[in-house]
């Protein structure tokens, strides 16, 4: 028997399963992508590498790590200037509507921060 409380959360899970029609699974799809920040390739892999052996300095054992820094360094970066071109349209425009883009900002930048300080221990094990 489930209790009322059960039964209110799986009722909520129910609702929270995200989008339904075609139509908004198409669009949920792209959200990543409105502003590229999610995207990786979009960083180019020549950048990556060349930050990645400085990190790394030649050991070989700890590229791996080293190229998830430099990505999360550059993801970091990309954040930055994302977050100044949004300060400064605001400033001109005061839309509350980019409120929400800072907020976004700050998850895309908080998820880089974490996986950065994953692979900076990672980097500190070798």
């Amino acid at each position: 028997m489930t209790s009322r409380k059960q039964t209110g959360v799986i009722q909520a899970a129910r609702k929270s399963t995200g989008p339904r029609t075609r139509a908004g699974k198409e669009k949920s799809r792209l959200n990543a992508y409105r502003h590229g920040l999610a995207a990786v390739q979009v960083i180019d892999p020549t950048e990556i590498q060349d930050l990645a052996s400085r990190i790394c300095k030649g050991n070989v054992h700890r590229i791996s790590s080293a190229i998830t820094v430099a990505e999360c360094l550059l993801i970091l970066r990309r954040v930055r200037w994302a977050r100044i071109k949004l300060l400064s349209q605001y400033q001109q425009q005061r839309d509350i509507g980019l409120v929400t883009g800072l907020e976004r900002l700050d998850r895309y930048e908080g998820r880089a921060h974490v996986r950065l300080m994953a692979a900076v221990r990672e980097l500190s094990k070798h």
